[in-house]
């Protein structure tokens, strides 16, 4: 599942910290507030379909398929 850290600077901008499942990390400066909103917006539409996607997906225990 994707994360994200907010920062508000003085200045009104937000410093976002994007951390991905596999470690990777990205900060992104100065963003607006709607920016910063609209990123947000996408990163949990990403990590619902990432739940539905697993969700339907057959998972196997001692090779028999389980479905969630």
């Amino acid at each position: 599942m994707t994360r994200y850290k907010c920062r508000k600077r003085p200045s009104g901008l937000y410093d976002v910290t994007v951390i991905t499942p596999d470690g990777g990390r990205s900060i992104i400066y100065g963003m607006e507030e709607d920016r910063k909103n609209n990123l947000i917006r996408v990163i949990r539409e990403y990590n619902a379909e990432t739940v539905r996607e697993r969700a339907t997906r057959p998972h196997t225990n001692n090779e028999k398929a389980i479905i969630k």
